[in-house]
């Protein structure tokens, strides 16, 4: 049950959660601060749930796939190469954990330069977690990749066979 307009959503708070993070994101010294990473981190989820339900809506309506994609990649899409800059790991995890949502609705050149290059800082995190996570995110992007990233992902493969961790050399 939507307990707020669609249009609403969609014209009003998409566009000033957007605008707030690509402010926080891009200042000079926006994200040095513990309390803009927190803010960063809040307004993930119902930036992300606002444009999942636009997909669910449009499906609906039958509006076709290119359309959609068009929506998601001028409303979201230049936040993702800031976003994933983001010194922050929950910030991080939050976004490698919407790694299909992207790939399902991102076109491959920008999946390739906005997504994938920056999240392959993951791979050689301390944080074991995030290694994981970065791993099983990449899975969705493995077919849209070119050629030399591809092969970079073979290299972070090669390298995260020999990690210390169990479920990170299962995975791999």
């Amino acid at each position: 049950r939507k307990t707020i307009a669609p249009s609403v959503a969609e014209f009003k708070i998409l566009p000033l959660l957007r605008d707030t993070l690509m402010q926080l994101v891009t200042a000079d010294m926006g994200l040095t601060q513990e309390i803009n990473k927190r803010e960063c981190l809040a307004i993930l989820p119902p930036l992300f749930y606002i444009s999942a339900q636009e997909y669910k809506d449009n499906d609906t309506m039958g509006v076709d796939k290119e359309k959609q994609q068009g929506f998601f990649q001028k409303e979201i899409g230049p936040l993702l190469h800031h976003l994933f800059r983001v010194n922050d790991r929950a910030v991080r995890g939050a976004l490698l954990s919407r790694m299909q949502f992207f790939a399902a609705n991102l076109d491959a050149p920008m999946l390739n330069s906005a997504v994938f290059e920056p999240m392959c800082s993951g791979f050689s995190d301390s944080s074991s977690a995030l290694r994981e996570l970065t791993l099983k995110s990449a899975i969705a992007l493995v077919s849209v990749l070119t050629t030399a990233n591809l092969e970079k992902l073979t290299r972070y493969l090669v390298r995260l066979q020999s990690d210390p961790e169990n479920g990170i050399r299962t995975n791999t």
